[in-house]
């Protein structure tokens, strides 16, 4: 067996593991529970007043819900919010 060969069969291995590791990405994104928190929580999460998370909210940078009169925002708009 040739030297190319022998790289074609590394670069083949590597790229199987990372299918099956990108299989297990997925899996793992479906068994997270969302994580939902209070304005106060995101401000606090954030070192922001509670106001900047109503605007931000309001200008639809960070995803919320109404639970009756609380807003709740989604805990992966935190992580992706530039503050």
């Amino acid at each position: 067996m040739d030297a190319f060969q022998s790289v074609n069969e590394l670069i083949q291995q590597m790229q199987d593991k990372i299918n099956y590791l990108e299989l297990e990405i997925q899996a793992l994104k479906k068994k997270t529970p969302t994580q939902w928190f209070s304005v106060k929580e995101s401000a606090l999460a954030l070192a922001v007043s509670e106001k900047t998370i109503r605007r931000k909210v309001a200008s639809g940078e960070l995803v919320s819900r109404r639970v009756g009169s609380r807003v709740l925002v989604l805990g992966d708009s935190l992580l992706n919010c530039s503050h």
